[in-house]
C-alpha cells in the first residue's frame, strides 16, 4: 500500500520515472521483432518484409501437406483448442473460493 502522506508528493502531470522503462531491444522478442520487419530481396528482385516471407512459406508447408504448419496456422487464426480432463477417482473435493495470500 502507498504512503498516504509521502514526504515529498507528486505534483499534477509530474512522474517519479520520466525516461519510462526502457526498451529492451536485446531481448528474443525484441530480436524476432526487428529481423522480421527487415527488407528481404526475392530472386526476381521484388522486396518482401521477412515477416510476409516466413508467413507465405508456412501457408505454403501446410498446403503442401504439413502437419505442423496446418496446426500452427489453425492455432494462430482460430485459438488453442480447449483441453478437458477427466477425473475417475474417490476424492471429493469440493472448491469454493481461490484464498489469496
Amino acid at each position: 500500500m502507498a504512503n498516504p502522506h509521502p514526504s515529498n508528493p507528486i505534483k499534477p502531470g509530474e512522474t517519479r520515472n520520466p525516461g519510462g522503462r526502457p526498451k529492451a531491444d536485446w531481448t528474443f522478442m525484441g530480436l524476432y521483432k526487428a529481423e522480421l520487419n527487415k527488407l528481404l530481396k526475392t530472386k526476381d528482385g521484388k522486396k518482401i518484409l521477412a515477416k510476409h516471407a516466413v508467413a507465405q512459406r508456412i501457408v505454403r508447408m501446410a498446403i503442401e501437406g504439413d502437419l505442423g504448419a496446418m496446426r500452427e496456422i489453425a492455432n494462430r487464426i482460430e485459438g488453442m483448442p480447449r483441453q478437458s480432463m477427466e477425473h475417475t477417482g474417490d476424492v471429493n473435493i469440493h472448491i469454493d473460493k481461490v484464498l489469496e495470500k
